[in-house]
């Protein structure tokens, strides 16, 4: 494997545990297949990637945590190879990881991977046309979440987009749904960036609202001009422009890496 996708592989697989996986929370929250599919289960999933990156989510009660372990929960723990090898589960390819049972627990496995089916499901970009409202903003919450936790992943290891945050001024920024509950943040510091889902308790430097949920997909997907987009008013921008201008700079390069 050539130095550059080694990196890529790299990349997309912590893109893959720390963005992806962590939006079966908000599928969970809002997806009443996600629930049912659940139950009353409560377990842990523990991925281990060789000389690469760990996390265990913690899913029960409706809600899938990372990085919080609670005792007495059944387990499984997946051991993969390498970046690759990992990246193949999150593609749906065929993959046999390592797999280990904290406790005898089948079921736990089954109703894991039925819930990253789902998820699959409502990442298909193919899909948002030929569903209904609520799968759309579904999917553009699910999008959301991946992007901004995404953001943190690329500027932390890719290149070009360390390079980019450098140029960036510090400061919190917001960005919303015009008319809808849908909201995340983004916070760099000149050293990292931080990033979570809802209304940040601090006020912004900056807010980058959306006119409604097919603009926010089009421009998270890297589907829509930006500069057109503003001069239509379907994005508003007010407060400290280039935070705003270099955290959109990186969340439109992850379909580089994730195709959702």
């Amino acid at each position: 494997m050539s130095q550059q996708s080694s990196e890529y592989s790299e990349i997309l697989c912590h893109l893959h545990l720390f963005a992806v996986l962590p939006a079966l929370d908000d599928l969970l929250k809002n997806v009443p297949e996600a629930r049912r599919i659940l139950g009353n289960r409560n377990f842990t999933i523990s991925i281990s990637v060789k000389n690469g990156p760990k996390a265990i989510f913690s899913i029960g009660e409706g809600r899938c945590l990372l990085n919080e372990s609670r005792p007495h929960e059944a387990g499984v723990h997946f051991f993969f190879q390498s970046s690759n090898h990992f990246n193949r589960l999150l593609q749906g390819r065929p993959v046999l990881p390592g797999i280990e049972f904290k406790t005898w627990s089948p079921d736990s496995l089954i109703t894991f991977l039925r819930l990253l089916n789902l998820l699959r499901k409502y990442l298909r970009p193919r899909e948002l046309l030929s569903n209904d409202a609520n799968f759309r903003d579904n999917h553009v919450r699910l999008l959301l979440g991946i992007a901004f936790f995404g953001l943190r992943q690329l500027a932390e290891l890719e290149e070009v987009s360390q390079r980019r945050m450098l140029e960036v001024p510090s400061g919190l920024a917001l960005f919303t749904i015009d008319g809808g509950d849908l909201a995340a943040w983004a916070q760099w510091n000149g050293h990292h960036v931080t990033a979570g889902k809802g209304i940040p308790d601090t006020q912004p430097d900056v807010k980058i609202s959306f006119k409604n949920a097919e603009v926010a997909y089009l421009a998270l997907s890297e589907r829509l001009d930006p500069m057109a987009s503003v001069g239509l008013q379907q994005i508003k921008a007010e407060g400290l422009l280039p935070l705003a201008d270099g955290l959109s700079f990186i969340i439109e390069r992850i379909p580089r890496y994730l195709s959702v």
